[in-house]
């Protein structure tokens, strides 16, 4: 058991003498059990902006911790960090050629045991900062307010052009015209009861 890790001494003694031996440590190994693997991240990881931590656990004295990707040992990567005595590995950025299966054994010299394999959920949301939530409300707003707007100007536009009052009316004159006057009369024979009068007389 557990409690029993500490050092032992032995003492022999008579009616003559005693002696005492060397000490002795005993120390008592724990098995592991209870390796989980675990992720800091609560949603989606942009690959190139997001980091992420993951964190190896395990229950056992003297554990020391190794890594896997895809079932084969964690590749030397600048972006992989490994923290903690092993036990935290922090990647930063993630990128796509992280979207395997990563896992992480715990050992000691009683036994091994590996966690479940964890896969990172790899993919950009798309949030908006506050800043350009409000610049999309007020350009909604003044898009929605410029329509009637909008509306009102080409209403007015028409409404004048059909009031305007034309210029230099022209009438066409249909009716009879007025037989040629003459101011002199004729010498010649004329027609029995018949007087022509007028102001002049055409030349041909």
């Amino acid at each position: 058991m557990m409690r029993d890790t500490g050092t032992y001494t032995c003492k022999i003694e008579n009616r003559v003498s005693s002696n005492t031996s060397q000490p002795l440590s005993l120390t008592v190994i724990a098995r592991v059990s209870g390796v989980a693997l675990s992720s800091n991240a609560s949603g989606l990881l942009c690959p190139g902006k997001d980091s992420v931590r993951l964190t190896c656990s395990a229950l056992g004295t003297n554990v020391t911790f190794s890594w896997h990707l895809d079932g084969a040992p964690l590749p030397t990567n600048p972006r992989y960090h490994l923290m903690n005595s092993n036990s935290s590995l922090i990647i930063s950025p993630v990128e796509r050629t992280d979207s395997g299966s990563f896992t992480c054994t715990a050992s000691n010299s009683v036994n091994s045991e590996t966690s479940s394999p964890l896969t990172l959920n790899l993919g950009c949301s798309n949030h908006l900062s506050p800043g350009a939530i409000a610049g999309i409300v007020i350009a909604a707003l003044f898009v929605v307010a410029l329509i009637p707007l909008t509306v009102i100007f080409i209403l007015c536009k028409k409404n004048k052009n059909n009031t305007s009052t034309p210029t230099n009316p022209v009438y066409d004159n249909t009716g009879a015209q007025a037989p040629n006057t003459y101011d002199r009369i004729i010498t010649g024979s004329t027609a029995p009861g018949i007087q022509l009068s007028g102001t002049s007389i055409p030349t041909y």
